[in-house]
């Protein structure tokens, strides 16, 4: 398939038009909505760098049709291009504040329709990583005598295992988190979205095997305060 037939086919999925909101990338086609006032640019900037820095996942806020700004590791990046959602959820995230409004209300509404057209099917989140080099397989092949991976190390805090592993089927380099890690919270009450770290992390414990964390366990977090 030729790139102007992947924009083609990108370009046609449904864009919500109800501006202004959040998208958060959660993981592959699946992205969260959230429903934004109007209160200007400037605040809404502001809104969404303080939900990126939260919650630690890729964010954007859409303005208009031709009007986006993504937020990532690194510095904003406006765009011409928002995101177009194969699988939008909504409800699950919280933004830094609670609004409320007539007119707002009416576009949550109209998102929770816009959302709940997908209905069924699968989401696989699969491991990220980095393709492994010969230098990489000699370096993280195999396991010590104790069974952890060759890469890994315990955090001298919370005892953890860390580092880089070789998950020797894909033949591809993971980066392995400890809990100290975990840097995804809650926009709204600033608790951790999940047990361990999200967007394509991974884990080992002692039971031999280096584990994967969907990003979308984060959507399971519920306010105490809500």
């Amino acid at each position: 398939m030729d790139t102007q037939e992947l924009i083609r086919r990108y370009r046609s999925i449904p864009l919500f038009d109800g501006f202004p909101y959040l998208v958060t990338k959660v993981a592959g086609a699946m992205h969260h909505l959230i429903a934004l006032p109007n209160v200007g640019t400037p605040y809404l900037e502001r809104l969404a760098l303080r939900q990126y820095a939260a919650n630690r996942l890729p964010t954007c806020l859409v303005l208009a049709p031709d009007a986006a700004l993504y937020l990532s590791e690194g510095c904003p990046e406006p765009s011409a291009e928002p995101p177009r959602c194969d699988l939008p959820v909504f409800g699950r995230l919280q933004p830094p504040e609670e609004f409320i409004g007539r007119e707002l209300f009416e576009r949550e509404e109209r998102l929770r329709l816009f959302a709940g057209g997908r209905t069924s099917g699968f989401l696989v989140d699969r491991p990220r990583g980095r393709r492994a080099t010969p230098a990489d397989r000699l370096r993280l092949s195999g396991a010590g005598p104790d069974g952890v991976p060759n890469g890994l190390e315990r955090c001298g805090v919370c005892g953890r295992w860390r580092g880089e592993a070789l998950l020797e089927k894909l033949d591809l380099v993971v980066a392995v988190f400890c809990r100290c890690d975990n840097h995804n919270r809650c926009a709204r009450c600033l608790q951790l979205l999940a047990d361990r770290r999200l967007d394509g992390a991974a884990y080992f414990e002692d039971e031999g095997k280096v584990l994967h964390v969907p990003a979308f366990m984060g959507l399971r977090h519920d306010c105490a305060d809500l």
